[in-house]
């Protein structure tokens, strides 16, 4: 699974993983990317099973979410 999204800022970013009860299942630091147009690859058999999920991207004060269906 391929998440994209865009920066204003070069600061340093995280990623989350949330599942549909507001639970983490995986967090990555992406360290400082910089600014513009980013995306990371998330490996399904990395505890991610089949279901809906929440994807979190967090920059300082920041964030951005954005659901996200992991077929099998």
């Amino acid at each position: 699974m391929t998440v994209s999204f865009s920066l204003p800022d070069p600061g340093p970013v995280s990623l989350d993983v949330l599942d549909a009860g507001g639970r983490r299942v995986q967090k990555r630091d992406l360290g400082a990317p910089g600014t513009g147009d980013h995306r990371v690859q998330l490996s399904v058999g990395e505890g991610l099973s089949p279901g809906v999920y929440w994807i979190r991207i967090v920059q300082g004060s920041r964030s951005a979410a954005s659901k996200v269906c992991v077929l099998p």
